[in-house]
């Protein structure tokens, strides 16, 4: 029996005798040895989390087995979807077109999402539980650019808050109803905001004297922000873009809001 450790074509000789006589068989590449295929096992990550499927891709052969595993059943595919509960490990035998077979090995490691968030409200903004990354939704729909921990809404609604862990594993939040009864309730006797709608500025008097200013585009960002103690502030809104707009004003006993419409000059 011989063994040939690395890929190649060899020479035999087999040399005959019997004791008084001999011959000589010279076969030039007469073996010819085949490599191994290099078969690995390719996904986006070694780590999984929990409740999230993972694509397993085989390569280096032409043909596969991949044997059990946790959530997969015998399979000949060249790639395969898993969604393990715990720990797991996966192998398959890839096979080349000569015959010769290999295996590769992958483990996966479950990773626990973050537990489910909660919303609270303060000075009518909302604030999600921490975590490493955010994003909005209203009504079951994802709000532009609301990737921050703090969230002032500009629209009465069912509000959710999506969190996210750092190695991308996600939770969600119950359903956080908004109702901002303060809404359009600006009185005209004491403080005024026109022209609305406005073009390209527009002006708010006041009879009492004004804390704070913010405007907040429709996607909840803050456009501006003005603290002090002032009667009447003129506010430019040129480089807006056009649509609607939130204008919250306090003042030393209150809080007002009212909507404000930009339209294009």
């Amino acid at each position: 029996i011989v063994s040939y450790a690395t890929p190649g074509s060899y020479d035999v000789q087999l040399i005959v005798t019997t004791g008084l006589q001999s011959d000589t068989l010279n076969s030039v590449n007469f073996i010819v040895v085949r490599p191994m295929p290099d078969v690995q096992i390719i996904a986006s990550s070694d780590s999984v989390c929990l409740g999230t499927q993972i694509n397993l891709q085989a390569t280096g052969a032409s043909s596969y087995f991949w044997n059990p595993g946790p959530g997969l059943v015998s399979s000949d595919d060249t790639s395969v979807s898993v969604s393990p509960t715990s720990n797991s490990i996966y192998s398959v035998v890839g096979v080349s077109d000569v015959g010769c077979f290999n295996t590769d090995v992958l483990s996966l490691t479950i990773i626990i999402p973050p537990a489910m968030p909660t919303i609270s409200m303060l000075d009518y903004m909302l604030v999600s539980s921490p975590a490493f990354s955010y994003i909005w939704y209203v009504n079951g729909v994802e709000i532009p650019d609301s990737d921050t921990m703090i969230w002032q809404p500009i629209y009465n609604g069912n509000y959710n808050v999506r969190i996210y862990d750092q190695f991308g594993c996600t939770s969600i939040s119950a359903p956080f109803t908004f109702t901002w009864a303060g809404i359009d309730t600006l009185p005209n006797h004491e403080i005024r905001l026109f022209p609305n709608p406005a073009i390209s500025k527009f002006k708010i008097d006041s009879d009492i004297s004004i804390e704070r200013i913010s405007v907040y585009s429709s996607s909840g960002q803050l456009q501006f922000s003005k603290s002090g103690d002032f009667k009447s502030l003129e506010i430019g809104s040129d480089t807006w873009s056009s649509g609607l707009y939130l204008v919250r004003i306090k003042t030393a006993t209150s809080e007002y809001s009212r909507h404000l419409i930009i339209t294009a000059p």
